[in-house]
């Protein structure tokens, strides 16, 4: 059997998450030495249109080698506007931002580990992310579901 289909994946604690709360977020991961050929990719789109690139808001690399089985982190703004996440004690080694600003009150945080030989995608989990509370009021409200 491969070791790929015996993957743990990634999975993230926080279910929604929100700016104004400060964005914070946590991941457990799989241990590097189960998966040594596999890398880490935060993406975030527009909820709305979450297409590439004109929704695509950018993308960051990180090393599972670098990183602990859990990792904390948040969403913030840049000065100029742009969102971008913070791995708490770690740095992306690679990202692309989108050139143009991107500012949606929804927002999707994807946690994608890929195979760092075919770039396949071996497991994804979307995050809704909005920018207030009544953001996420508004996208609850879109769907009939006891959120406490």
């Amino acid at each position: 059997m491969s070791k790929r289909k015996n993957l743990r994946l990634a999975t993230v604690d926080e279910k929604e998450i929100v700016l104004d709360r400060g964005g914070r977020f946590s991941l457990n991961l799989p241990a590097e030495k189960e998966v040594p050929d596999v890398f880490l990719v935060l993406d975030i789109y527009n909820l709305d249109q979450p297409v590439h690139p004109k929704g695509h808001l950018g993308w960051w690399r990180y090393e599972l080698a670098q990183l602990p089985r859990r990792v904390a982190g948040n969403l913030f703004r840049e000065l100029d506007g742009s969102l971008q996440p913070a791995i708490d004690g770690a740095a992306a080694v690679d990202e692309w931002r989108n050139p143009v600003l991107i500012d949606v009150p929804r927002m999707e945080l994807l946690v994608v580990l890929r195979s760092t030989i075919t770039n396949a995608i071996l497991s994804i989990e979307r995050v809704p992310v909005m920018r207030t509370e009544q953001d996420l009021e508004a996208l609850r409200s879109g769907f009939d579901r006891n959120y406490e």
